[in-house]
């Protein structure tokens, strides 16, 4: 007979094993019954880890534990397969400043939600994947990387499927066009390697009966994108176990780690890839026969992503940290975007004296914004109001206080969508108690002429006030309790005069990781 030396390593094995067991066990009650692993490393290709069901035995029909479902079935990988949009649209010029409105948007009848159905307005590329938002995916998809360009992406980096078949059109970005774990798992491999795939193996060695080596693999990495864009790509998905509001407190794993997360509409399928230096692993959860998990208290960051952040830390806890080496051709540049985990929102553009905060982002050289951020602007003069008895009137009254004026780029038929969300923001509808868009937004018409009045009589005149630039408070980002985090209110601020640009924002602490219970 031949004897067959396959890649798996036998303590990975059994910790994925354990892991995926130990977490469908625990979300029962969410009705999830079947689980999948993959982890990969990501410099030879080599298969490490290889569950394709929770049960080899279990013939439960939500379960069909023969079935291997990492490499046989097709499942829908939700807002996992984002990252083939971005990046598309980073090899034709977007940036992580690049800015679209996050609004409620109909593309020729197609209209996308999103999850929390909240629409938070004009967002960088940077914060519309560390919040997973709908709209600016489909935006991105439409004006920046094109849909054939897309797929082109995800085949050359190993994720084959019938595109044409399922005819997905805009929806392509949000994961609707089935695929395999194991082919997501082997492309989030090329990022972790900074642009070069190496061909998945899952057999090292082959002999025949008198011993003689009839195959043997040997790792061949073909660059299928730039070191450059691999890691920004690989900067923004780190923020999603660090950072993001809405997925960090699930998934963090004590070291640089990237991550992207997938939930389709009726909660069939739920996926997380995610991925060190050293190795990638990719989850997927669900049921066999199609019955939907829990619409109410479960999402992808609390079943995979949970699962893939106990697993990923268990395989290296006893391996040194690494991170990805920044290459020469990044360079740092200051734009217009609120900083922090919460913030994001801006031009996207560079700094003037009327820009109300700024924050540091990194750009592949040559592409940093070269025009001067036009959308802050000086408001309408404030009418005077008097002063109660013995208080000083305000350095405010009488004098223009700045304004955002939105200017989107992109077709036309987004307009009618953008002006909406803009009057609605205006009218304080889209504040979320987290951004006061209703506090700063203008809408750009020319100010009215002041009405006459008379003259007031004199008085002292106040003492000048320091004005300081908006910042936003950070409250700790949620522990998780069994249902879907969002993130914390947070205290907004009036805007000033006359702005100043801030020091940079330190990056908030996520708070500790939860465990199960």
């Amino acid at each position: 007979g031949y004897t067959i030396v396959t890649t798996l390593d036998w303590a990975k094995q059994q910790e994925a094993e354990k892991q995926v067991t130990e977490w469908v066990n625990e979300l029962h009650a969410k009705d999830v019954w079947n689980a999948a692993l993959v982890a990969i490393d990501p410099r030879t290709g080599e298969v490490l880890a290889y569950v394709g069901s929770v049960s080899y035995s279990d013939e439960d029909p939500k379960v069909q534990g023969k079935f291997d479902v990492a490499g046989l079935g097709y499942r829908q990988p939700g807002s996992a397969f984002k990252v083939f949009n971005y990046l598309t649209a980073l090899k034709k010029g977007a940036t992580p400043a690049t800015v679209v409105v996050d609004a409620l948007t109909s593309f020729g009848g197609y209209r996308p939600v999103n999850a929390d159905l909240q629409y938070h307005g004009p967002i960088t590329m940077r914060q519309a994947i560390r919040e997973s938002r709908n709209v600016p995916a489909v935006k991105f998809l439409q004006n920046y990387s094109g849909i054939e360009a897309t797929i082109a992406t995800a085949r050359a980096m190993g994720v084959e499927a019938d595109y044409e078949a399922a005819n997905a059109g805009l929806a392509l970005t949000l994961g609707a066009v089935p695929v395999r774990l194991i082919d997501m798992t082997s492309a989030y491999a090329v990022l972790a390697n900074m642009g070069e795939r190496t061909t998945t193996e899952i057999i090292l060695e082959a002999r025949d009966r008198d011993g003689h080596v009839i195959h043997h693999s040997e790792p061949r990495p073909q660059r299928v994108l730039t070191p450059e864009i691999s890691w920004l790509m690989n900067d923004i998905l780190k923020d999603t176990t660090s950072v993001s509001p809405v997925f960090a407190a699930w998934t963090g794993i004590g070291r640089p780690a990237a991550l992207k997360t997938g939930t389709t509409d009726d909660l069939k399928d739920v996926y997380a890839v995610g991925y060190t230096p050293q190795l990638v692993t990719g989850v997927w959860m669900g049921n066999s026969d199609g019955t939907p998990m829990s619409s109410r208290d479960f999402f992808s960051a609390m079943g995979p992503g949970q699962l893939w952040r106990d697993y990923m830390k268990a395989v290296l806890k006893d391996e040194p940290a690494e991170n990805w080496q920044r290459p020469a051709g990044i360079v740092s540049a200051r734009v217009v975007a609120a900083p922090g985990a919460l913030g994001g929102y801006g031009s996207g553009l560079l700094p003037t004296s009327q820009s109300p905060f700024s924050t540091a982002e990194f750009f592949v050289n040559g592409t940093v914004p070269q025009k001067p951020d036009d959308w802050s602007q000086a408001g309408c003069a404030t009418a005077a109001s008097p002063s109660p008895s013995g208080a000083s009137p305000s350095p405010a009254s009488g004098a223009p206080s700045g304004r955002m004026v939105v200017k989107e780029a992109g077709p036309e038929a987004w307009r009618p969508h953008t002006e909406a969300w803009v009057r609605d923001a205006i009218a304080g509808r889209h504040d979320y108690g987290r951004f006061p868009w209703s506090k700063i937004l203008g809408t750009g018409e020319p100010c009215p002429s002041p009405s006459p009045s008379a003259s007031p009589s004199p008085t002292t005149s106040p003492s000048p006030t320091t004005s300081q630039s908006p910042t936003t408070s950070r409250s700790p980002l949620p522990t998780p309790t069994g249902g879907r985090p969002t993130p914390p209110p947070t205290p907004t601020s009036t805007p000033v005069q006359t702005p100043t640009l801030p020091p940079p924002t330190p990056t908030p602490t996520p708070t500790p990781k939860p465990t199960k219970t």
